[in-house]
């Protein structure tokens, strides 16, 4: 059993309950973020094609910048988020006395955004645990030697899967952005 202030799995199940809509949807999500990367990764390993050690290095560096930039950015999401909870607050009561429909319009728009940001909450969180575990795993290839069909299967894998979840980040950050540069 896993002790609850070290629990991640409340992280892995919001970053999943992100994915896909409908059941297809989920299937091919699941596809896209975990069969590509893992054929990937078998193909390298069932090819003979050899990753360099100073990957591993370069990789720990990498993914160890990465943790930090994505908590940076969550934290300033949430500051984001919260002026905007600051807004919705003081509009709401300025409609219970008057009720503006200009107003009311922008807590409805509001609202819509607070959800984006939600998803985009999930998914931040998850990539932040993501870089952590890659960097962990490269420390692991670093400090010891394992098996290097092991190594190139996991490396592999934990690139291409952190790169298209990434790509889903900033496909979510366009998205938020595009509507609000639109209007």
């Amino acid at each position: 059993m896993i002790p609850p202030k070290i629990n991640i799995s409340c992280i892995v199940n919001a970053h999943v309950g992100t994915l896909g809509g409908s059941f297809w949807a989920k299937v091919l999500d699941f596809g896209v973020f975990l069969i590509i990367p893992g054929l990937a990764a078998g193909a390298v390993v069932f090819f003979c094609i050899d990753v360099d050690d100073d990957t591993y290095g370069y990789a720990l560096t990498v993914f160890s910048i990465f943790s930090a930039l994505l908590i940076t950015v969550q934290i300033a999401i949430y500051g984001i988020y919260s002026k905007q909870c600051d807004h919705i607050a003081f509009l709401n009561a300025k409609i219970e006395g008057d009720k503006s429909v200009a107003d009311s319009i922008l807590v409805g728009r509001y609202e819509k955004r607070a959800e984006k940001f939600a998803l985009l909450n999930a998914n931040i969180s998850y990539l932040t645990l993501l870089s952590c575990v890659c960097a962990s795993t490269f420390l692991l290839f670093v400090a010891f030697s394992l098996p290097s069909s092991v190594e190139q299967f996991a490396s592999v894998f934990l690139y291409i899967h952190f790169a298209f979840t990434l790509a889903m980040v900033l496909k979510r950050f366009h998205i938020i952005f595009e509507g609000e540069y639109s209007k």
